[in-house]
């Protein structure tokens, strides 16, 4: 598995790492955190705190220049996300598993370690119906980054190189717009919504099948008073608890 993180993030990240043990106790994956200096600093607090939940974690610190070039183009506050990047630069893994560390885990998400496809990712939008038609096949479609199953033909360093020259047009979503047009006429593998199911967009709070709950948008800590959020603060009081 890879998460890129800040300290900012770190509580939302050891809730889901604990979400995932508390799921998936037989998972033994390995976790490399993406971190920088000035672009996603991360404190060796907060590194311990992810280190007493998941002891198989790599921390690599990455250099933050290659990501100057996008500053003009992507708004200020996302530019720790261009961070995610570095995953393809992970040239000695098999296959990658990325997180984004403001989800929850709800389920089984062993089976995206074992999806044999170059790179896999769910539909990006609202449009359910278009979500649960196109998944598990291979569409030209537009999808949202929070999860991600890259395959070794991407890990070889190309991939890595195309993606840091990539043209600079808009980047409102900064990661996620450059891995669309990088991917634009290729067909990707669409992962069911649900592992990687959108709070604001479905959450209902009577769900039984999601595999990972997306606050995308706005997070538990911001508006802790509404309903979606309540499922993340049940698992943070158990996670307090565990501790104990």
């Amino acid at each position: 598995m890879v998460m890129s993180l800040n300290d900012a993030f770190t509580e939302y990240a050891c809730v889901l790492l604990f979400s995932i043990r508390k799921h998936n106790p037989f998972l033994l994956a390995p976790l490399v955190v993406l971190h920088s200096q000035t672009l996603s600093p991360l404190s060796e607090t907060n590194q311990q705190r992810i280190r007493s939940l998941w002891p198989e974690v790599t921390f690599k610190l990455v250099k933050a220049e290659p990501y100057h070039r996008f500053f003009p183009v992507t708004p200020p506050r996302l530019h720790a996300a261009l961070l995610k990047l570095e995953m393809f630069n992970l040239i000695d893994a098999a296959r990658i598993i990325f997180l984004d560390a403001d989800m929850l885990c709800l389920g089984d998400i062993t089976p995206l370690f074992t999806l044999d496809v170059p790179f896999a990712a769910c539909p990006a939008g609202k449009d359910r119906k278009r979500k649960e038609e196109v998944a598990d096949s291979f569409r030209r479609i537009g999808f949202n980054t929070g999860v991600m199953v890259i395959g070794r033909e991407h890990l070889d360093g190309r991939t890595y190189q195309k993606l840091l020259g990539s043209p600079l047009k808009p980047c409102p979503t900064a990661d996620q717009d450059i891995l669309n047009r990088f991917f634009r006429w290729k067909r990707i593998y669409c992962l069911d919504h649900r592992f990687n199911y959108h709070a604001h967009f479905f959450w209902k709070g009577d769900e039984t099948d999601v595999k990972i709950l997306h606050y995308a948008g706005e997070k538990p800590l911001e508006k802790p008073g509404e309903a979606r959020m309540g499922v993340w603060f049940d698992c943070q009081r158990q996670m307090r608890a565990h501790r104990e």
